[in-house]
């Protein structure tokens, strides 16, 4: 099985944010979302259950093809599609409303600029996770340093997740 049956605490931050979001009215049918290192496909699965639409990218094949029968066991083929691929083969003028990243923390650092350049404008939520308690300062100052603002920082045990929405934006 792929990483990512909701029950690893970085996985339950993005789920539980997720949810918090969408509950706020943050984040609603319309939005677009991108599942960057999708693992088994849950938390883009998440997504699509509440109506959203959006595709998830991973370089594992395995993954892929995890996440690929959990979609279609979750029904939600419609909203949400799987690729074995990397965040350069999203197009620079492609924007998401909503973007997951679970990935390693020094990843989530290198890809600052180019996961920041895919966010909407005008409405979107970041939520990035796989980020162990001491590594949460690093990564969140490269998105500092490109204007995201100060995140929210929620954290389960010794794991946390960063979260920034347009409405946070200086």
């Amino acid at each position: 099985m792929a990483f990512g049956t909701g029950h690893h605490p970085t996985t339950s931050l993005c789920l539980k944010t997720l949810a918090s979001l969408f509950n706020k009215g943050m984040l609603n049918k319309e939005c677009r979302f991108l599942d960057l290192g999708s693992g088994s496909g849950i938390l883009g699965i998440a997504g699509a259950k509440l109506g959203m639409s959006g595709i998830g990218l991973d370089i594992d094949g395995s993954a892929v093809d995890n996440a690929s029968e959990n979609i279609s066991l979750n029904n939600v083929e419609d909203r949400f599609l799987v690729r074995r691929d990397d965040i350069t083969s999203i197009t620079i003028s492609e924007k998401f409303n909503l973007v997951f990243a679970n990935i390693l923390a020094s990843t989530l650092r290198n890809l600052a600029g180019r996961i920041s350049s895919l966010l909407h404008g005008k409405s979107y939520c970041l939520i990035l996770s796989g980020i162990l308690e001491n590594q949460t300062e690093n990564v969140a100052s490269a998105y500092e340093e490109l204007g995201l603002g100060t995140p929210l920082i929620r954290h389960e045990g010794e794991w946390s997740a960063l979260i920034w929405t347009h409405e946070q934006r200086r």
